[in-house]
């Protein structure tokens, strides 16, 4: 082995190899940065039309005002791309300082975009402990496999008969 080649999974496969299709984390990649770029984008807010469901919603649970659930979605917003890049990368620590930069782009152009649209520190938290989530909640995955396939191997015996 030359250190080059991918690490291997929990079942033996590589992780990133090639030809694993449909489940191919990569593709899934893609197609969440293409939803990605058009939600973070739009000209005007996502959840524009949505004021008589938030509002009911709001009514409903007092507790979930606006601004929590914007957070919330900004969390789920941002899950997928940890998690994705925790199936992807090798090198794991470069998950978050990814999707910080990544969060502070998207931030930093719809400042620019004016209308509509407004950049908040605020969602750059929520973006990047959305990555975060995705991240544990991968390696936690892969930890419960191993223990998993680690405590249903048969044990050997090593008594001594006399």
């Amino acid at each position: 082995m030359t250190g080059a080649e991918p690490r291997a999974g929990v079942e033996g496969r590589s992780r990133n190899g090639p030809g694993r299709g449909a489940s191919d984390p990569r593709l899934w990649l893609v197609a969440y940065a293409v939803a990605l770029i058009l939600v973070a984008f739009w000209p005007s807010h996502v959840d524009q039309g949505m004021g008589v469901f938030l509002r009911s919603v709001t009514d409903l649970v007092p507790v979930m005002t606006y601004a929590r659930i914007e957070f919330t979605a900004n969390v789920l917003l941002f899950l997928p791309l940890g998690a994705l890049l925790a199936l992807i990368l090798e090198r794991r620590f470069l998950i978050l300082p990814i999707a910080l930069i990544a969060t502070v782009g998207i931030e930093s152009v719809q400042s620019l975009m004016g209308g509509a649209r407004t950049a908040s520190m605020h969602d750059v938290i929520a973006n990047v402990v959305g990555a975060c989530v995705g991240l544990l909640l991968v390696e936690w995955i892969e930890w419960s496999r191993r223990r998993h396939l680690i405590n249903s191997r048969p044990r050997s015996r090593t008594m001594r008969h006399e």
